[in-house]
């Protein structure tokens, strides 16, 4: 008896490679690899040039407490 069975699950993007090569060794008809983009991540680079650039603004002061809220 020769059933198939459709496999979805959500799994760290570390791991995908670990599952493609599982997949691929049983012989899967169909791998289908969706991720997606975490639009919330930037670089460290990024993270302190965004604050840089905000620190020489003109406007309203801000307080340690308030920075370490919003950026820690």
């Amino acid at each position: 008896m020769n059933a198939t069975a459709v496999i979805s699950a959500e799994i760290q993007v570390s791991d995908i490679p670990i599952f493609e090569a599982l997949f691929k060794r049983m012989k899967a008809k169909k791998i289908i690899i969706k991720s997606k983009k975490d639009d919330t991540e930037m670089t460290q680079e990024a993270f302190f040039d965004k604050i840089d650039k905000a620190s020489k603004q003109k406007g309203k002061p801000i307080t340690a407490k308030e920075f370490e809220a919003k950026y820690l």
